[in-house]
Order: structure tokens, then sequence, then C-alpha cells
């Protein structure tokens, strides 16, 4: 695959026609969605979830709105106290998503979030 940049979402759906996309527009740069079946389009900058990503390799990555309330995904609170063994199982989930999803690049990587970044970065963020 050619090197190119990528920025992926938490978010379940995320294309070209996604409001981030537009951000790139005004400085010359174009987007390809990915789709199930890989890059649909031409873009310099690949967007997609992270499920999209699996199995592509990227020169720069951006992992972005990594934060509280998108990985996880707040439904599995309710596993919190009715079911801890599920609820184990889901963040082991979203951890190994978001560890997959950043072993993709092979030379620089950024992780953004806005608001309060999610737990699962507690262990590497320094404040």
């Amino acid at each position: 695959m050619k090197s190119r940049t990528a920025a992926r979402f938490p978010a379940r759906r995320v294309g070209t026609g996604h409001p981030r996309a537009g951000a790139a527009k005004p400085v010359g740069l174009t987007c390809a969605g990915i789709t199930k079946d890989g890059p649909r389009g031409d873009g310099e900058i690949h967007m997609g979830t992270m499920h999209r990503f699996k199995g592509l390799e990227y020169q720069r990555l951006a992992i972005i709105g990594v934060r509280k309330g998108a990985i996880p995904r707040p439904y599995i609170e309710r596993y919190r106290r009715s079911d801890p063994q599920r609820y184990e199982h889901e963040q082991r989930k979203a951890r190994s998503l978001l560890f997959v999803a950043a072993t993709r690049v092979r030379d620089v990587l950024a992780v953004s979030w806005h608001g309060t970044p999610s737990q699962i970065l507690d262990p590497v963020i320094t404040y």
C-alpha cells in the first residue's frame, strides 16, 4: 500500500461526508473513506473507524476522539454491577481495538481527545 496518512475515529460511522472530513478542504487536502472493502477514493487522507483499519498500514496516523464516553462505548456501564465478567470482557475488547488501531502506523502516531480522555489512556498520559 502507498504510504498515506490516516485518521481513525471511535465512532461507528465516519466517511468523506463526515463533518471532520471538511476540515481538510481549506488546506487543499482530500479525503478517502475506508469501507469494508478498503479505501474508497483517491484522497490523501484516509478516514474511517478503528474497525475499518484492521490489516492496513500507514506512515502517519491520527486516532481522534479517544475520550470518555466514546471508547469504551458507554453501554458497557450496564454490566459493571450486573455482570462484572462481561464488563471486564468489554473493557478488554475496547483496549484491544485501540491497541490494534495504534499498531497500524510505521512512523508517526497522534492520539487526541476533547473533554476527558478515555480511562484506557490513563496508564500512558502524563499530566
